[in-house]
């Protein structure tokens, strides 16, 4: 039951990771392209930048401080 838990909880954060650099890219690409790149650079729009783990972060999650 608790492997069930832990890769239903390890689906969500994977597609939350997808959905947010699904945005960043979308945001990043049309403040590029013309003419709303015109109107960004008029604007202060923050730089995002694209989720990405760390090497140490890939590993297999440990559940023994659980």
């Amino acid at each position: 039951m608790l492997q069930l838990q832990i890769e239903a909880m390890e689906d969500k954060l994977q597609a939350a990771r997808r959905t947010y650099n699904a945005a960043v890219k979308h945001l990043l690409d049309n403040t590029m392209m013309f003419p709303n790149n015109l109107m960004a650079n008029t604007m202060t729009i923050p730089k995002f930048t694209m989720f990405e783990a760390e090497a140490s972060e890939k590993g297999n999650p440990g559940i023994k401080n659980l």
